[in-house]
């Protein structure tokens, strides 16, 4: 059991570490977006957001990706691999 533990944990470890990629400095990028956005309200978001944003589009997709990757939690995750890795042990043969 501690075996299916650990490697249950490793794999989830290292299933989080290649998708969480931190963006930083989150909140001046939401305060950029948000004071492009109030300046003109009537513009197109490629026109006003796209450039107030470092990076812009591919920024966001990464911030996304952040988002998403946290969305599930660590544990949870982790106790869904290790109840499939002992389903998959002690089913009847």
């Amino acid at each position: 059991m501690h075996r299916i533990n650990a490697r249950a944990d490793t794999k989830v470890t290292g299933d989080f570490v290649a998708e969480l990629k931190r963006v930083s400095g989150k909140e001046n990028i939401l305060f950029k977006m948000t004071e492009a956005a109030l300046e003109s309200p009537e513009s197109r978001v490629e026109d006003v957001i796209y450039p107030a944003v470092p990076g812009g589009c591919k920024t966001l997709v990464q911030l996304l990706h952040e988002y998403k990757a946290k969305g599930t939690s660590y544990r949870q995750h982790k106790q869904r691999v290790f109840k499939a890795s002992c389903t998959d042990h002690y089913r009847p043969a």
